[in-house]
């Protein structure tokens, strides 16, 4: 039987200023960042070799410590405290995120997986209040391993099998979500504690075969007895990141040349040009197209790819019949004879998509679409407060009534049903890209 690998000379070695410098250079391109730190020893290495750094290098920047507690063992809320206290001796700003609202009882779903939405949410909307400019987290080696083999047993498609990025732009926040242990053992991690004399806190879950994680962690072991060890996890992981570059770089050329956006929401593209492409190309057309408008249905403004399976399904239907019409991720996907077309759903509630006033001259964020900046009401207090909403929640009986020929040409009325529309009274005067009413100063639309 083959023998388990041997670990490389420098897998048991600390982490040398040399490396460190190295390995977060690409953090001083930032103003401020965010560490998320749980007191495990992958995110206490972190901490402190970023701390260095800092020190070392002279970074001017805004740092602050995040620490979620997600309230679900009795020892979570010292161990919270703990990180405060070292962040404290560095003279680090540290936060503690308690998660509060919306926890399931015990046994319900996948714990883990609402856990991590829920830390991600949380850091989000911290992220957001405090103004900061990335995320940094203690991802390394052996967490890219377990994620390969979580994805591979979950079928995933080469997006999910190149593993997690060094550098992530289009996750679950806003800001750039940034990995600079991602190639470092473990190993080296708590070498690096040990040689500062640097504790840290155990995580009991870590041990516990009822956590998939914890299984694959053993398979892992198991598979390096046959030749798949981590060096052939990681150049597989590699590969796959360089496919899905170039299908990424396809898909833009093909955006450009092709799919049409208009101002107020739905997009169009040549059904000969979506249906000659290589199925791959058009899942991952389709999902971006999708993603992009689907951005309303979440709170930090990035909707979550839609799962690969469901993509197949869908090109499925698509192909298989003219006139096809479903939904997926909050959008519409119409083939309508030689044009493809999609649009954000409108919801069903002002809640989905808020009705909010436009009392005097500011840029405001709105439905996670648009950033817009609108006109003063006037000088007369009397006058009607003017309001931003969906269109299909705007005032039916008067005002703007735009080209009957232009709204087909999109997929009708209902393709807008969400686009923007403002109003005074009983009075429509704009519907974002589609008309203005005479008189009225217009407000300023920016798509994100």
């Amino acid at each position: 039987m083959p023998s388990v690998p041997e670990r490389g000379a420098q897998d048991d070695l600390p982490i040398n200023d040399r490396e460190r410098d190295g390995l977060l250079a690409p953090l001083s391109a930032f103003s401020s960042l965010a560490l998320g730190v749980s007191g495990g020893p992958d995110s206490v290495a972190l901490l402190r070799l970023v701390d260095d750094w800092r020190v070392a290098t002279g970074w001017p920047g805004r740092l602050v410590v995040f620490t979620v507690d997600h309230g679900l063992r009795p020892e979570s809320a010292v161990e919270a405290a703990e990180v405060a206290g070292l962040c404290e001796r560095l003279g680090l700003p540290h936060q503690t995120l308690l998660w509060d609202t919306g926890r399931p009882a015990p046994g319900a779903g996948n714990l883990q997986a609402l856990a991590r939405q829920a830390r991600y949410e949380l850091l989000n909307h911290a992220l957001g209040a405090q103004g900061l400019e990335g995320l940094v987290l203690a991802h390394h080696r052996d967490d890219q391993v377990e994620t390969f083999l979580d994805r591979l047993t979950r079928g995933s498609g080469v997006y999910g099998l190149a593993g997690m990025a060094s550098v992530e732009t289009d996750g679950l926040v806003r800001v750039p979500v940034l990995r600079p242990l991602l190639g470092v053992p473990k190993s080296r991690l708590l070498a690096t504690l040990r040689v500062r004399g640097q504790g840290w806190r155990e995580d009991p879950s870590n041990s516990n075969v009822a956590f998939k994680r914890v299984r694959l962690r053993q398979l892992a072991e198991e598979l390096a007895c046959e030749g798949l060890d981590t060096s052939r996890i990681l150049q597989t992981a590699r590969r796959m990141g360089r496919a899905a570059e170039a299908l990424d770089r396809w898909v833009q050329d093909l955006r450009a040349a092709h799919v049409e956006r208009h101002l107020g929401g739905p997009m169009r593209l040549p059904w000969a040009v979506f249906t000659d492409l290589p199925e791959e190309v058009r899942l991952r057309l389709l999902g971006t197209l999708l993603r992009d408008l689907g951005r309303h249905q979440v709170a930090q403004g990035r909707a979550h790819p839609a799962r690969l399976s469901r993509l197949e399904g869908l090109d499925e239907r698509l192909r298989a019949e003219d006139g096809c019409r479903s939904s997926l991720g909050g959008c519409v996907i119409w083939r309508d004879g030689a044009v493809l077309r999609l649009w954000p759903e409108p919801g069903r509630d002002a809640a989905q998509a808020p009705v909010i006033r436009l009392d005097a001259l500011e840029r405001v964020t709105w439905d996670n679409r648009y950033r817009i900046e609108a006109e003063a009401s006037g000088d007369d207090p009397c006058a009607e407060p003017l309001c931003l909403g969906p269109w299909h929640l705007a005032p039916k009986d008067g005002g703007l009534m735009p080209d009957a020929d232009h709204l087909r040409a999109w997929g009708g009325k209902a393709a807008f049903g969400r686009a923007p529309a403002v109003w005074r009274g009983d009075r429509v005067v704009q519907i974002v890209g589609l008309d203005v009413a005479e008189g009225h100063r217009a407000c300023g639309f920016e798509p994100l």
